[in-house]
C-alpha cells in the first residue's frame, strides 16, 4: 500500500506512525499493519509518503490509513529546499540524486529525505528513503542526497519530502 500523510493540525508531528487497513467490498478488515512514516519530523500542512506491506490471503477492495501514534515536536522549523534533481537508469529502476538547500536565516539540520513518484494518472508508483548524512547545514549552503527508484524509468518525475529542524548557535 502506497499512501499520502498530511499533517493539518497547528502543530509539528514527531515519531509519527500510521494504521493501514485493507478492506473488503462490504468494509470489513481483512489485515492491516502499523508503520512508522519515513519522515521524523512532520510539520503543519506538510505531506509524507509512506509505504506498508500487509500480507493477506483475499483479494481488497480497498483501503484506509489513520494516524496511530505521534509525539509532538519541539524542534524549531527550518527553512530548507529541494534542488533539482537528476536520475540516471540503475539495474532494477532509476538512481536518483539532488541536493537540499538551507534557505534560512541560521544553520539547518536535515533528518531525512524521502523519495515518491506517480503514475502517468497522479497516482503514487513509489517511495523510497534517500541516503543523507545527517549533517548540520549552513545558511545557504546544500546537502547532497541519493536513492534508489525501483520500478520507476527515464521519463519519471519524482517528488522529494525533508524532515529537519533549525539548529541552535553554531
Amino acid at each position: 500500500v502506497l499512501g499520502m500523510a498530511h499533517n493539518r493540525s497547528p502543530s509539528a508531528l514527531a515519531s509519527a506512525s500510521v494504521r493501514v487497513e485493507l478492506l473488503d467490498a462490504d468494509g470489513a478488515a481483512l489485515g492491516g499493519t502499523v508503520v512508522p512514516l519515513p519522515l521524523s519530523i512532520l510539520r503543519p500542512g506538510a505531506l509524507c509518503p509512506f509505504r506498508a506491506a500487509v500480507v493477506l490471503a483475499a483479494a481488497p477492495v480497498s483501503a484506509r490509513a489513520s494516524l496511530e501514534a505521534f509525539l509532538p515536536s519541539s524542534n524549531a522549523a527550518a527553512e530548507v529546499g529541494a534542488g533539482k534533481v537528476y536520475s540516471a537508469p540503475a539495474p532494477e529502476g532509476m538512481s536518483v540524486r539532488g541536493s537540499v538547500r538551507n534557505a534560512g536565516a541560521g544553520p539547518a539540520r536535515v533528518h531525512e529525505v524521502v523519495i515518491a513518484w506517480r503514475t502517468g494518472n497522479r497516482s503514487l508508483a513509489g517511495v523510497a528513503a534517500a541516503s543523507v548524512p545527517r549533517a548540520t547545514v549552513a545558511v545557504g549552503g546544500h546537502l547532497p542526497w541519493m536513492a534508489l527508484a525501483p520500478g520507476s524509468n527515464p521519463g519519471t518525475r519524482f517528488e522529494v519530502y525533508v524532515a529537519s529542524s533549525a539548529m541552535e548557535g553554531p
